[in-house]
């Protein structure tokens, strides 16, 4: 489980650097991650669409928000297109 979580933070790091915020270090990332995971158990809106976007650009805010934005988006479709293909595959029909 611990692994699990280093790796989502890891990921999370990856989208930021791929959104070009390469001043956010991994250290300032896991050491919000406790934050993060918090966030996430208390969603703040229908479904929480757009809770972990919030958190996030409230935790990164000495940073630039756009981007921030921009990489949580990232992070959270890189969690969804593997669920949609998930789905794909419990609904597909075994003969």
């Amino acid at each position: 489980s611990i692994i699990g979580w280093i790796l989502t933070y890891l990921l999370l790091y990856y989208c930021f650097q791929i959104s070009g915020l390469t001043k956010i270090s991994i250290n300032e990332v896991i050491s919000f991650s406790p934050f993060l995971t918090l966030g996430r158990l208390f969603p703040l809106t229908f479904n929480g669409i757009g809770s972990d976007e919030a958190i996030i650009t409230f935790l990164f805010k000495n940073h630039n928000a756009q981007l921030i934005l921009l990489g949580s988006i990232i992070y959270r479709l890189n969690q969804f297109i593997p669920a949609i293909l998930g789905l794909f595959f419990l609904n597909k029909k075994t003969k």
